[in-house]
């Protein structure tokens, strides 16, 4: 868990999920933004999203590295890879391939992973618009 030992208070949780057997949680801090702190916020969150997207997700991660740049595009195409994957899972079981019912799990379980890391990119998109209206009206 993200957490300050200085003010508890200032911080909120926004997004807690547990992921493979880890609880993470996403914390805001209650600090007023500057345009030079919001640019390197973002740029340390598109970081951030794509190295979880890596460890989440290694395979579709390396196909869709063209797209770093723009970490939530890339993480909708990985999340429509795997729903792919996820549907060729299910035709190998239907034909009685042994490995299907791993495959299927292992996709379904990354999916589920991409979701939730979807839901922390949203929320910080929106807490980044917020700060952003904040600074316009300064």
């Amino acid at each position: 868990m993200i957490a300050s030992t200085r003010n508890p208070s200032r911080h909120r949780p926004i997004v807690s999920r547990k992921i493979h057997n880890q609880t993470i949680t996403v914390v805001m801090m209650n600090i007023t933004p500057s345009i030079v702190t919001l640019q390197s916020d973002r740029s340390m969150t598109d970081h951030a999203l794509n190295q979880l997207l890596q460890v989440l997700a290694p395979g579709q991660a390396q196909q869709t590295a063209a797209m770093a740049g723009d970490p939530g595009a890339r993480l909708t195409r990985c999340m429509e890879l795997l729903k792919a994957h996820v549907s060729e899972a299910a035709s190998l079981i239907a034909d009685c391939v042994p490995h299907g019912r791993q495959m299927l799990t292992e996709s379904q379980n990354k999916l589920e992973c991409l979701e939730s890391l979807k839901q922390l990119e949203i929320a910080v998109l929106t807490s980044q618009s917020t700060a952003d209206k904040l600074l316009e009206n300064t």
